[in-house]
This record gives C-alpha cells, structure tokens and sequence, in this order.
C-alpha cells in the first residue's frame, strides 16, 4: 500500500494546504457566500489553483534530460515514446515525495541537524540549483543534504558573474549521523544513462544523484 504522501500528481496541492473547519476554526472564515460560493473551502480548492498556484518543475533540467534520453533509447516507437515519461513521471514525483517525508521528518525531530550544515560547496552547489531552475528535486536536495550523512562534497555549477567566484571543493565527509534522506535515483554512475526498469524507492541516493548530474554536465562544458 503506497504511503500517505504520495500523493497523485493531480491532488499533490491538497496535501499542502489546510484542510480547515469552518464552523469551529474562525480564523478561516470569509465571506464566500456573498460571492455565491456555499463551500467556504474554495479558498483552498477552485480559488487556490486559479490564483495562488504557479507551475513548478519535478526535475531540474539534467536530470530531466537524462529522463528523456533513456526513454527515447528504450522506445521503439513514437506511441511508446510518449507513453514511458508518463510512468516516469509518477516515479520521480514519488521518489521525490518519499525523499521531502524523510528529511521533513528527521528536520523536524532534530533541529540540531541545522547546526552541522553540510560543506559551503555542497551547500552553495544545491542554492544555485534552486535558484537558476527551481524544480521540486532541488528544493528537496536542499534541505537533504543536512541529513544525508555521506553527502559528497562536490563543486557547484560554474558560476554566473552575478554569482560570484567558484568555490573550491572540499574533500571532507560529513560525520555518519544515521538515517539518510534523498529524492530522486539512479543506480550507475556512468556516463550512459542506465537501461529503462524499475527503481528501488529507498530514497537514499536522490542528492547524490543531482550531484553526479551536475558533474557531468560541468565537464561537457569543459
């Protein structure tokens, strides 16, 4: 049975929204009827997609792009080719919700966490992730790297002049603190994406895989 977050692409909103009662929670209410709205939770359903929503990614754009690669690989035809980043997307949304659970969890259990930052490389690479892309595995990533315990310390994208100066690597590992928390998977570090097939959904290698992603494409620029 799947767990509760994993929520369906389509009601993922709902499970990050209040869920109010109206009759008891007077901090909530207003003045929908005097719109013509009988369900005062518009505010969180119709009203809430239409004008407090934006689009945000699942990838960011690497990881997206070795997605499409390996599907197109696999696919033998263009009805297949459309077919598979449909499963695919469903399994990043779940790896990536799975990941969210486990780091809010042990965040949330353990504000000390925050005290013990991974590396200024690992920590600036996953901020400027966030801030050229924006995509749900890079807010994720994150916050992950305070809680997986053998994050690599890996340099970040090359830097924009808005951005400042390259930081260096640093080669030291963070203490083993436990369990870890991470997104998104994949199983070979190689420079071919691997063969289309299900993925184990343990959620420990997420960040590791971004890292590995970004790697890569900083020496494909080289």
């Amino acid at each position: 049975m799947d767990n509760w977050w994993h929520q369906p692409l389509g009601s993922h909103q709902g499970a990050h929204t209040p869920q109010p009662n109206y009759g008891l929670d007077k901090e909530w209410r207003w003045d929908n009827q005097k719109f013509g709205y009988t369900d005062p939770n518009v505010l969180f359903t119709t009203l809430h997609a239409e004008y407090n929503t934006l689009k945000c990614t699942i990838q960011y754009p690497f990881a997206w792009h070795s997605d499409v690669s390996d599907v197109a690989r696999t696919a033998n035809n263009k009805d297949e080719f459309l077919t598979l980043p449909k499963e695919r997307q469903k399994q990043r949304i779940d790896e990536t919700q799975e990941a969210w659970q486990t780091t809010k969890e042990l965040l949330t259990a353990e504000p000390s966490r925050m005290d013990n930052p991974p590396a200024r490389a690992v920590l600036w690479g996953a901020f400027l992730c966030i801030s050229r892309h924006f995509s749900y595995d890079s807010l994720v990533a994150y916050f992950g790297s305070y809680v997986t315990d053998d994050q690599p310390s890996t340099p970040p994208p090359p830097s924009t002049p808005t951005e400042g100066p390259r930081a260096k690597p640093s080669q030291s590992k963070r203490k083993a603190k436990g369990k870890m928390a991470t997104s998104s998977s994949v199983s070979n570090s190689s420079s071919r994406a691997p063969k289309s097939k299900p993925r184990d959904n343990s959620g420990h290698d997420g960040v590791r895989r971004s890292a590995r992603l970004q790697q890569r494409a900083e020496r494909a620029r080289r």
